[in-house]
């Protein structure tokens, strides 16, 4: 009874391990591409398994060659005592020394995805506690539309209503997975986007150009705001909410 429950226990660790994954857009986004190419393969089983990077014996034969001819004529070059060859040397034995600076590859993640490389800060002692400091709301996001503000932030409202320039395009606010596609009472038709560390972004009133599923880039157009019945002007709501909590647009973005 005791092995019984403590393998129920360690089943619903990893159930809520597999969970916790699904809400990364990334790791969804790599799954469903690993799914397209794995039904390729069923259909097409001869052309190559329908993975665009499955090894073969040609190919490894081939990067064998070249990783000795590079090697040969690395060290060739090291048995020539001539200056052109003694600057060469020189330039191979400074990268091969020089450090790597990790430091910059991890500010340059956290401009892009809002967040820490995973596999970094087990190379850097000392900044895991950093890394855990930063949130989504601390970097820059993209404004999805310029307009004026008719309607603020309420917490019955949940997001804000722009009036904007007729056919005005539309903007994902980060880089994330498309969730949700249709009709809403309160927002006509509206578009959903989940983005890392548990931000998603909503549109209201789009004439959306996306599909399902789609990956959006941060600041891609994703639609245009519907117009009016007038056509004089359009219309858009947008919301944002972070670990399923609603937050004020106007505190993450400017729409002027």
């Amino acid at each position: 009874m005791e092995t019984r429950d403590k393998m129920s226990h360690r089943q619903m660790e990893q159930l809520r391990e597999s969970a916790e994954r699904w809400n990364d857009p990334e790791y969804v986004w790599k799954r469903k591409w690993m799914q397209e190419y794995s039904e390729q393969a069923k259909e097409d089983p001869e052309d190559g398994g329908g993975w665009p990077f499955r090894p073969n014996a040609n190919s490894i034969r081939i990067k064998l060659v070249i990783s000795c001819a590079l090697f040969a004529a690395v060290w060739g070059l090291f048995q020539i005592n001539h200056p052109w060859a003694n600057i060469a040397k020189s330039h191979i034995e400074a990268s091969l020394n020089e450090s790597f600076d990790f430091h910059m590859v991890t500010l340059w993640y956290e401009r892009q995805w809002g967040g820490n490389p995973s596999l970094l800060p087990a190379w850097m002692p000392g900044k895991q506690q950093e890394a855990q400091k930063v949130t989504a709301l601390k970097k820059q996001y993209f404004t999805p539309v310029k307009g004026m503000v008719i309607a603020p932030y309420e917490s019955s409202r949940l997001g804000v209503t722009l009036e904007t320039k007729v056919d005005a395009t539309v903007a994902a606010l980060d880089t994330g997975l498309v969730i949700y596609k249709g009709n809403k009472d309160e927002t006509g038709f509206t578009v959903v986007i989940r983005h890392a560390n548990g931000l998603e972004s909503v549109y209201g009133w789009i004439e959306a150009k996306v599909e399902l599923n789609d990956w959006i880039k941060g600041g891609e157009t994703i639609g245009k705001v519907s117009a009016n019945t007038s056509k004089q002007a359009g219309y858009l709501y947008f919301a944002i909410s972070k670990d399923n909590r609603y937050l004020n647009p106007m505190d993450v973005v400017a729409f002027d």
